[in-house]
């Protein structure tokens, strides 16, 4: 959204985005009814992104509408007084230097606004201590700020220290400190979009690090139940977009491996002899597609592990859990079992195929050992008091993978496609990923925030099939903005690294066909 400009000064230091002088209420509330915003709605689903800039509309003839120089001269001479009377790192500098901020941010100065938020942290830093939940609210207006000024690498450092302040707010309630947790996290989420892909495995273990703070938070505090639940599904999904990134052909799989193997690519020497894998490994570095399968391998069954712990999210035993939970609650069991289906298909179908030049370049033609998943599942819905019937319609539509929330309930999960009754085309709710990005991670669950920006990239409306393997095949561009072969070729690309559910009839994968999709590939930066 706009920026929000409140006169309550008390609050100033909680909630310093509120803040602005009283004299220049009535102007910025004028300013905030006429502001407008181009967006690009990429979604039908509320939770995905919108393109936006703040003020697109503003008419510049008409001078009451916005902050004029002369109010900005008024509050920097205020805060020069305050400066001479008070000192550098008074805490009375911090109402001056409030007002300032929120009249430069909707002046849209962010680097002397930036500059200002940082004095106001200094200053409660000298007088409250170096890591205090009181810079919480100024950190994320902060963050706010660098986004506007699309300054990726500073929004990154301000995010490890904000983490270092939650590490240590072990007094703040645990749901406000579970909220602002979330909130860095989407921060995370927001930079592997649109930070510099060199940076992309530290955005991947950022990520991660956030997820396990949240659930350690929760599993310290609260009861077993669909938060905690939702809080582990959250974790795995962490683990499983490291697991891609690290099958992903780009330097962020060498990194991530480096990481987690600890391997490095030496200088090879002449008289170096070759005998073993670790050998080969150690000359040709972390790329040998050996070590890519034992982690990738190795990371995915951790998440589908973490998925079967969804069954007792108290940390007990899941086999016996999953096992009770049949039989008292036979349809959690089932949505249990559906989503492991779904791990065990992402393991299997990102597996690289190496030195084949006939059908899939990933993964294998068949679903594999997630068919079995899924049969259970299905067997456990019946169980449930669902019919054959309802469930074939429910299970018609292919599903694009990952899952972005648990649901322990069929009902509660979104109808993900509607049919075309004139052509029998099953169309998919639109779709935005970065290009190039890690596989299956989607542009959203962003920030609440309206100065993030545009974002570059090409629209494509692709028709094709799902096969029993859950990957599209036969894909057909059919239109694509811009109407070039760019576009084209890169829509098709992009739809090549999805992975879908693939539709499910009497609990057995089968083919889809024709299936539509928009989908949008949107460039980092």
């Amino acid at each position: 959204m706009a920026p929000t400009i409140v006169m309550n000064l008390r609050r100033s230091v909680m909630n310093p985005r509120r803040s602005v002088m009283n004299l220049r209420r009535s102007v910025i509330n004028q300013k905030r009814r006429l502001s407008a915003f181009t967006m690009l709605g990429m979604m039908t689903a509320s939770s995905f992104f919108f393109v936006s800039t703040p003020y697109a509309n503003q008419d510049p003839e008409n001078a009451d509408l916005f902050i004029q120089p002369t109010a900005l001269e008024q509050l920097r001479a205020e805060l020069t007084q305050s400066l001479e009377t008070s000192g550098a790192y008074d805490y009375e500098l911090l109402e001056p230097l409030n007002n300032l901020t929120a009249a430069l941010i909707a002046d849209e100065s962010y680097n002397e606004a930036n500059a200002l938020i940082e004095q106001q942290i200094q200053v409660l830093r000298i007088n409250h201590g170096l890591y205090t939940p009181t810079q919480i609210e100024l950190v994320k207006q902060q963050l706010g700020v660098l986004a506007a000024a699309k300054d990726w690498e500073q929004i990154f450092d301000r995010m490890t220290y904000l983490t270092h302040i939650l590490e240590r707010s072990e007094n703040m309630p645990v749901t406000d400190r579970l909220a602002h947790i979330k909130e860095v996290r989407n921060w995370s989420r927001l930079l592997l979009a649109r930070g510099p892909r060199v940076q992309e495995p530290n955005y991947l273990l950022q990520l991660q690090a956030l997820e396990e703070m949240a659930l350690d938070v929760a599993r310290s505090s609260l009861e077993p139940g669909p938060e905690l639940q939702q809080l582990i599904y959250e974790r795995a999904l962490a683990e499983l977009y490291i697991a891609l990134g690290i099958v992903a052909t780009s330097d962020t799989s060498r990194q991530l491996l480096s990481r987690s193997e600890g391997i490095e690519t030496p200088d090879f020497r002449r008289n170096q002899v070759i005998t073993t894998v670790s050998d080969l490994e150690a000359v040709f570095g972390a790329r040998a597609s050996t070590v890519i399968d034992r982690s990738h391998r190795n990371v995915m069954n951790r998440h589908q592990q973490m998925i079967k712990s969804l069954a007792d999210s108290a940390g007990g035993d899941p086999d016996d859990a999953l096992d009770e939970l049949s039989e008292t609650d036979p349809e959690q069991a089932a949505m249990i079992q559906l989503y492991m289906g779904d791990s065990v298909l992402l393991r299997q179908q990102y597996e690289l195929r190496m030195g084949s030049h006939t059908g899939p370049q990933r993964g294998s033609s068949a679903a594999g050992s997630a068919a079995g998943y899924y049969r259970t599942a299905w067997s456990l819905l019946l169980k449930a008091g669902h019919t054959e019937q309802a469930l074939n319609d429910y299970f018609s539509c292919p599903t694009l993978l990952p899952a972005g929330k648990f649901e322990t309930t069929l009902a509660g999960l979104p109808r993900r496609c509607t049919t075309e009754e004139e052509t029998g085309e099953l169309l998919l709710p639109d779709v935005a990923i970065i290009r190039d990005g890690v596989p299956g991670l989607r542009y959203e669950n962003l920030p609440e925030t309206g100065r993030i920006g545009t974002a570059a990239g090409t629209l494509a409306t692709l028709q094709f099939h799902v096969g029993m393997n859950g990957q599209p095949d036969r894909i057909n561009i059919t239109a694509s903005v811009p109407d070039n072969a760019g576009a084209r070729i890169q829509g098709k690309a992009a739809l090549e690294t999805l992975q879908f559910r693939p539709a499910l009839r009497d609990g057995r994968p089968i083919r889809s066909s024709p299936v539509v999709v928009k989908l949008y590939s949107l460039e980092s930066g």
